[in-house]
């Protein structure tokens, strides 16, 4: 879902109507949140010349003495309207978000410059969520605050005495909102005289909704006809390929775990050198180890859920009589299972939020799940500036990715270096992929070449000089000397 939200400074007529319907279609916008529309009334047909289209729905504040007004409109193929509420410097939007089949909460805000008509604001906003049972929640637009000083360049009119970056800040935490990772632009304000520039058009998302989202990010667009810069929320999943694998420190606990990576171990047989045998079998570990967790390990939770249930019943069933030696031993060993499985969802948790709480003793599930995603998003890659212009297609982010690094680790064609009596052979393009592609099965090949190269270094000064000062040629002149002694090897 690609939400925009942009202080227009007046809506006016045909100049800033193109320009907002250019933005909706440029950037495939499905929701737009306007502030500061300086309209007492606004009706369908304009909403329909901004939008581009008459498959659109509206909901608007309007302005007080000319100041003021806030405008919402989407489309109902991906936001389905159940209830809205309004007050002044906001707009609540509850619905559906129609992909996901999720409830969401979105609250427009234009808030006030004075600090008394900021904090009415930020007291109705809390209320409201504190009282909603929608936990999917996404705040944005012009809340005239900054959040740290760094968000400000220039001359300010703030007055002594005035706190509100930290009330703003204290707002945040209570609401228990975050900040959705910004691409662009630092700052969203410019005063037409450029004495000055701040940051005071954010998006602000729950948890819960960066848990469901947790590729959402924030872009802040080029400026055009309004002093303030649009900026364009995209709550979506990109699917960026197989992710890596990894060892939970929860298998470990497991007691067919070690059975199954011996059998795994002692069943795969490679023919071939060391380290070709070596990574097959991690290969072929790897594969198994991904069945054994989907089909016989399972969800660590939904385990826990499971055991909890069998437990629950077996006491429901002999509530009113004694437990059988079978019931009891059944019970005893309900309870076991259930503490393993808790403690491994637990060690799950702390090893996915990188963070150790307590000492790994007391745990708190919604701190770890936070610190989870936090370093998901902080971690993931939202796209590319490739060629000055804004990428976040996976397929074409790849692509510059390892066209980078394959540029970047490219040795460039020049002359190797010599030095005076000491002549090194060098091999031709045959006796490469013949030293490449050996399956010799002495392992003791590596020693040899270590020995004669120590060996060459011992016997030459100006080789142990070279190393002495930490000439980086000296790694090509062994490297060279290394595959020389890799061919004698193979070839005896």
């Amino acid at each position: 879902m690609n939400i925009a939200s942009y202080n227009v400074r007046g809506l006016g007529k045909g100049v800033k109507w193109a320009a907002i319907r250019r933005l909706i279609n440029k950037e495939n916008i499905q929701m737009i949140c306007l502030q500061e529309t300086k309209k007492d009334s606004i009706d369908k047909t304009l909403c329909q010349a901004i939008w581009g289209s008459d498959e659109v729905m509206w909901e608007m504040q309007p302005a007080i003495n000319s100041a003021g007004g806030i405008l919402c409109m989407w489309t109902e193929s991906v936001f389905r309207l159940q209830n809205k509420v309004t007050g002044t410097g906001f707009i609540l939007l509850e619905g559906v978000c129609t992909r996901e089949a999720l409830k969401i909460c979105i609250v427009t805000v234009y808030s006030p410059c004075d600090i008394h008509n900021k904090r009415l604001l930020w007291n109705s906003v809390r209320q409201l969520k504190q009282a909603s049972q929608v936990r999917l929640w996404c705040v944005l637009g012009d809340f005239n605050c900054i959040r740290n000083p760094n968000e400000r360049m220039g001359k300010t009119d703030r007055s002594v005495g005035d706190n509100s970056m930290q009330e703003f800040n204290e707002w945040i935490e209570d609401m228990e909102l975050l900040e959705v990772p910004n691409v662009g632009r630092q700052y969203t304000w410019f005063r037409p005289n450029g004495e000055s520039k701040s940051r005071l058009d954010r998006a602000l998302i729950s948890p819960e909704w960066r848990e469901t989202w947790p590729e959402s990010v924030q872009f802040t667009l080029s400026r055009n006809v309004s002093d303030h810069c649009p900026i364009l929320i995209k709550a979506n999943n990109v699917d960026w390929g197989p992710k890596p694998f990894r060892i939970l420190n929860c298998w470990l606990t497991d007691k067919s775990f070690s059975d199954v990576v011996k059998h795994c171990w002692n069943s795969v047989q490679v023919s071939g050198w060391g380290a070709y045998v070596l990574k097959e079998k991690f290969k072929r570990l790897k594969c198994r180890l991904k069945t054994w967790n989907k089909e016989e390990y399972g969800d660590s939770f939904k385990k826990v859920q499971q055991l909890e249930m069998e437990l629950n019943k077996l006491e429901e069933d002999t509530l009113h009589r004694q437990m059988t030696d079978l019931e009891v031993s059944r019970r005893k060993k309900l309870q076991e299972d259930w503490w393993m499985a808790a403690q491994a969802h637990e060690a799950l948790l702390r090893q996915k939020s990188r963070s150790r709480w307590l000492k790994e003793g007391d745990c708190n599930t919604k701190f770890f799940h936070i610190r989870v995603n936090a370093n998901r998003n902080r971690n993931s890659i939202k796209g590319l500036l490739i060629e000055g212009v804004w990428t976040d297609d996976p397929n074409k982010v790849k692509e510059e990715i390892g066209s980078f690094f394959s540029n970047r680790f490219l040795e460039a064609d020049f002359q190797r270096p010599k030095i005076d009596g000491i002549f090194f052979k060098s091999l031709d393009h045959q006796h490469v992929q013949v030293a490449d592609t050996t399956e010799d099965d002495d392992d003791n090949t590596v020693l040899h070449i270590a020995a004669e190269t120590a060996k060459m270094i011992r016997e030459n000064p100006e080789l142990s000089s070279l190393y002495c000062f930490g000439n980086p040629n000296a790694d090509v002149l062994v490297r060279n000397y290394c595959q020389v002694a890799a061919l004698r090897t193979h070839c005896h």
